[in-house]
């Protein structure tokens, strides 16, 4: 789908990050067809000003955070680790959104790679863009990555 030669085909779409994990924008999870297409369980919602679209058929997990470097995003890998493996291991499928799926969003999903595939902060920027292409987590939560990353691997 194109819009004044601009692709918006990245915003639409739910990108599968893990066969339990999605990543996308607030569209795509205003889209009930897609939702229910991809098997979606969980939802974690990341983006401001945007509502619990579906409260009645999803679990949602709500959280408030700005895409401003100086956010402390970090203070809510838990919990979204948390959510996720919930879904996980219902045999659920977690999707992670927020505005545009490029920054928080996409934070909250490298979090859970770092902690639970044991991959580098590195290693879950390129493997998540391989699977949605405009990922770009702000520096402020980059940095939050590595010092989490170094949490996890008991480095600190």
């Amino acid at each position: 789908m194109r819009l004044e030669g601009f692709d918006v085909t990245p915003f639409i779409v739910a990108n599968q990050i893990k066969p339990y994990l999605y990543l996308s924008s607030e569209y795509a999870a205003a889209n009930l067809e897609l939702l229910l297409q991809r098997g979606i369980t969980h939802i974690v919602n990341a983006a401001t000003a945007v509502d619990n679209y579906f409260p009645n058929l999803f679990t949602y997990k709500r959280i408030q955070i700005s895409d401003l470097p100086t956010e402390n995003i970090k203070q809510y890998f838990g919990e979204c680790n948390d959510f996720i493996n919930e879904a996980r291991y219902a045999n659920g499928k977690c999707l992670v959104h927020c505005n545009a799926g490029v920054s928080r969003s996409a934070t909250i999903v490298m979090a859970y790679l770092i902690k639970y595939e044991c991959m580098s902060v590195e290693h879950a920027l390129s493997y998540v863009q391989e699977r949605r292409s405009i990922v770009s987590p702000n520096n402020g939560f980059l940095l939050q990555l590595f010092e989490y990353e170094a949490e996890v691997q008991g480095t600190s």
